[in-house]
């Protein structure tokens, strides 16, 4: 097995959220030369698994690394939890701002609002700490409209014990990028939570090594991808300082990057 990991928002879809027929074909290609397409993602399970199907992948990790997931006999590789107690302290951190707040557990994503947001069920305390005695949140997602509260965010996040913002829009990162949509928001994990660290759990389990894995992405939650791997390509559409570290740079996600990567690198 070469696993090839890749990143879902700004590398293997467009900005139109597609994944094209160019790309397909040419991670299809890949596969027929031993080749296996990984979706690697900080996106919750249940949304990426309808991604896994139409690439017939076998096996996902999402949740930013949180979960490790086999595909094929539909069960968990791979699971790190949130400490339930910066859990809470997050919430008395978020509750007076408007928010939309993710949590993402048991394989599913629930919505909720805190602040004077109406459109989800307004989270209580007690609502929260009854999830918590039941189910173990593996991330957290902080969905904001407003740019600069969102900005001031970030510090204070990290300053809860015990978790980590591991992706984040990111113009909340780079203020010169566009501000391409009408909210922000931050992932937050477990500090031992990374892609990275997800994927050395993969290859433990298969009993591979991933200095000869390939990992493609485009943000700064796909550096730990970049560090663990053994080959690493960035997208042209990627942060400078993700570009900086790759092995490859390929055109943008706007020009089916990867198939290109696919084309020019592994199929000639």
């Amino acid at each position: 097995m070469k696993p090839i990991f890749i990143d879902v928002d700004g590398t293997l879809r467009n900005n139109q959220k597609e994944i094209t027929a160019i790309t397909k074909k040419a991670l299809c290609l890949a596969t027929q030369k031993g080749y296996e397409p990984i979706i690697c993602t900080g996106r919750p399970c249940d949304y990426a698994l309808n991604l896994c199907e139409q690439l017939h992948s076998k096996y996902l990790i999402c949740n930013s690394g949180a979960l490790v997931y086999d595909c094929q006999v539909k069960r968990a590789i791979y699971e790190n939890s949130m400490d339930k107690n910066s859990i809470i302290e997050l919430y008395h951190l978020l509750k007076d701002n408007n928010v939309k707040l993710i949590l993402e557990y048991n394989k599913t994503s629930r919505r909720y609002s805190l602040g004077n947001l109406a459109q989800y069920e307004f989270l209580k305390l007690e609502n929260l700490q009854d999830i918590l005695n039941k189910y173990s949140v593996q991330q957290v997602v902080v969905d904001g409209f407003d740019f600069e509260s969102m900005r001031t965010l970030r510090e204070k996040i990290n300053q809860i014990p015990n978790i980590k913002t591991s992706n984040q829009s990111k113009c909340l990162v780079d203020p010169s990028m566009p501000h391409t949509s009408s909210t922000f928001y931050y992932d937050i994990v477990s500090t031992e939570t990374s892609k990275g660290n997800g994927i050395r759990q993969f290859c433990k389990f298969m009993h591979i090594s991933p200095t000869n894995c390939i990992a493609i992405g485009d943000d700064e939650n796909d550096i730990s991808m970049f560090e663990t791997c053994g080959y690493s390509v960035a997208m042209g559409n990627a942060l400078p300082n993700v570009k900086s570290i790759a092995d490859y740079v390929t055109l943008d996600n706007e020009h089916d990057g990867v198939a290109h990567f696919i084309q020019e690198k592994l199929l000639r």
